[in-house]
């Protein structure tokens, strides 16, 4: 024991915890100053009352706390002057002060509703995020909205007032990057999706959400990978924080536990009431009882990769608003849990991401009956938590050995850059070595880097196989577009994913490669980039052929109109004295929702003499009458025409 805070056999009923600058801060009763705010650096000497925030042995009910990024600790607190405020504190009793007055008086501006339902993997009330400490608050004026603060009074102010409603919800809010994200509900059944960088300029609608309202009050949610993941209605949601990059992940997963990250992905627990029906809007309805459809999920962040690991024995839920699946703790390559199984009653679970290694760690509590073990914790290679055995001694120490002789070391994966690409099609690479265990590998890609919702099949390779290069033919590809892609495999106790790269097929042009004709060579010769030819005939080439050549297979191609084949003579075209233009046309036709076509047009002009050429037999004698000079003169002219 580090300090007997409340001495004597009274309990000091510690409640928050949090590590800033290297100190643990807590609130506890000491029997003398009521619920306040507290410190420790591990020793007895370091463990000591703050403030007395509320003078006497009222108790401020310090709640709700967050590191700033200024190093400062912020949380609720009542001094029994201002109402439930925000506070913040360096540690010193001077250097712990209010923050400022929201709401006036002895009013609260604390939502109760934010700071009663903040748990575990669920946003806060309290979040920091650019430099910004930003909370939720009313005011008496706006209801319960967004409020951010730099740490000083003349700092502190209403972010942006959305709904106008003095009835408004407290918004929920996760920080992403230095921006925050944050969900404002706007009536009973409807909200929207917001981020903002603090000021009210730069606070933008992402996308609204109606007939979807998060299922508790704030939506179990994590950061993974520079993306927000949540819960709206009974989907997994992600955005990065734009609309464009806001889509639903997966869908009718019920109600679910907070998200619990890991280096490859998150888990969570799902509850499906069993006479629940969801409507094509997202409402819920379902008949009273307590039989519900548990299972464990587990998400790299895409829909391929987001997947119940298994269904788990159908249990009543502990609240109508969670799974039954709790304490969540991911650790060495596992996550592990409590569940209470009708038959065994709430134990240990473990699971290894697959469908024979999720199960029951150990009965503690023989039969039906629940040992209840407690929240996880992980020191080395051994997690430690309380349960109840149902001996004498009650509630007692328990540990698991997180490490076992049977464990086989990680396969290895890396993504390799892309083989060889053209329009349509292309090669993925990778490669891949197995250990101890044979392991199975499979491609995942697709068109965003962060929905990667294409899946190839699975080739298992032996154990002890050494390095080895793996590719995968694509087919069906859209050309001259951008796709991602990443090599996984897996064995027995790993999972093991190769980086996210890039692969671009090569434009499809709806080109000529070469035009030729039966009467001559084109002027200029045929060249990238000239779409105009000409070409001079003789006075009886009354008809031509034109034979284009396309530069890349499965073009469409029509002279004047009519289809004609890669490398073989159009239909014959009239040629008139003077000018005849010929279109020939090269067209690229996409699969059905591959992207539009492209067209290509080619212009040949035909120059063919209006006239005959005079005969070099023809010879004019002197004039003998009037009469015969207009004959010559008249069959001289028709020779001419």
């Amino acid at each position: 024991m580090v300090k007997d805070v409340n001495p004597g056999a009274a309990s000091s009923y510690r409640s928050f915890r949090i590590v800033s600058n290297g100190i643990l801060y807590f609130s506890a009763d000491d029997g003398v100053h009521g619920r306040e705010l507290w410190r420790t650096d591990g020793t007895e000497e370091g463990t000591y009352l703050v403030k007395d925030i509320w003078e006497g042995s009222g108790g401020s009910n310090v709640r709700e706390s967050i590191a700033g990024k200024d190093g400062a600790l912020y949380f609720y607190a009542d001094d029994g002057i201002h109402g439930l405020e925000l506070w913040k504190s360096d540690g010193t009793q001077a250097g712990t002060m209010l923050v400022k007055d929201v709401y006036p008086g002895p009013n609260s501006s604390a939502v109760v509703g934010a700071v009663s339902y903040s748990l575990v993997g669920y946003s806060t009330s309290v979040v920091a995020a650019g430099g910004l400490t930003y909370f939720a608050a009313d005011d008496g004026v706006h209801g319960g909205a967004l409020w951010a603060t730099d740490g000083t009074e003349s700092g502190t102010y209403l972010v942006k007032d959305l709904t106008n409603d003095q009835t408004s919800t407290a918004p929920f809010f996760r920080a992403l990057g230095d921006k925050l994200c944050y969900y404002q509900q706007s009536g009973s059944d409807s909200g929207a999706l917001w981020v903002t960088d603090g000021t009210e300029a730069g606070t933008c609608l992402i996308r609204e959400f109606s007939d979807q309202f998060p299922l508790l009050p704030y939506s179990p949610s994590i950061v993974f990978r520079g993306r927000l993941y949540f819960q709206m209605g009974d989907g997994l949601w992600s955005t990065d924080g734009s609309t464009d990059g806001t889509q639903l992940i997966a869908g009718g997963l019920g109600q679910t536990t907070p998200f619990v990250g890991t280096e490859n992905g998150f888990y969570f627990g799902s509850a499906v009431h069993q006479d629940q029906v969801v409507t094509s809007s997202g409402l819920w309805v379902y008949n009273t009882g307590y039989d519900y459809q548990n299972s464990l999920w587990f998400s790299d962040g895409t829909k391929g990769g987001t997947f119940p690991i298994r269904a788990l024995p159908n249990s009543w839920s502990f609240y109508d608003a969670a799974s039954p699946v709790s304490n969540l703790l991911a650790h060495k390559n596992r996550l592990y849990f409590r569940f209470p199984d009708d038959d065994l009653g709430n134990e240990p679970w473990c699971s290894d991401l697959s469908e024979a290694g999720t199960k029951v760690l150990a009965d503690i509590r023989l039969g039906p009956d629940s040992s209840f073990p407690g929240r996880y914790y992980a020191i080395g290679d051994k997690l430690w938590f309380s349960a109840d055995d149902g001996s004498d001694e009650g509630s007692q120490l328990w540990f698991i050995s997180s490490t076992s002789s049977s464990e086989v070391a990680p396969p290895m994966c890396s993504t390799l850059s892309q083989g060889k690409m053209e329009q349509t099609t292309g090669v993925l690479r990778g490669r891949v070595a197995s250990s101890g265990a044979p392991a199975l590998v499979w491609f995942e890609w697709g068109d965003q880097p962060h929905t990667l919702f294409q899946r190839s099949e699975t080739v298992e390779i032996p154990a002890g196989t050494k390095a080895s290069e793996v590719l995968l033919d694509l087919e069906y590809l859209e050309p001259g577009s951008t796709y991602y892609y990443r090599v996984v495999a897996q064995n027995k106790d790993h999972l093991q994913y190769g980086g996210i790269t890039t692969l671009r097929t090569l434009e499809m042009v709806a080109r000529l490669q070469d035009i030729t004709t039966n009467l001559g060579t084109l002027s200029p010769g045929f060249s990238l980039g000239v779409r105009t030819y000409n070409l001079k005939v003789g006075a009886t080439d009354t008809s031509i052929r034109v034979t284009p050549v396309a530069a890349v297979p499965g073009l469409e191609l029509t002279v004047n109109g009519s289809k004609t084949l890669s490398g073989s003579e159009s239909k014959p075209i009239k040629l008139k004295r003077g000018t005849t233009k010929i279109r020939v046309v090269a067209t690229y036709r996409p699969p059905k929702g591959m992207g539009k076509k492209r067209s290509e047009v080619y212009t040949i002009i035909v120059t063919r003499p209006r006239n005959h050429p005079l005969s070099t037999s023809l010879h004019l004698h002197s004039p003998r009458s009037s009469f015969s000079s207009w004959m010559r003169s008249f069959r001289l002219r028709a020779l001419m025409r």
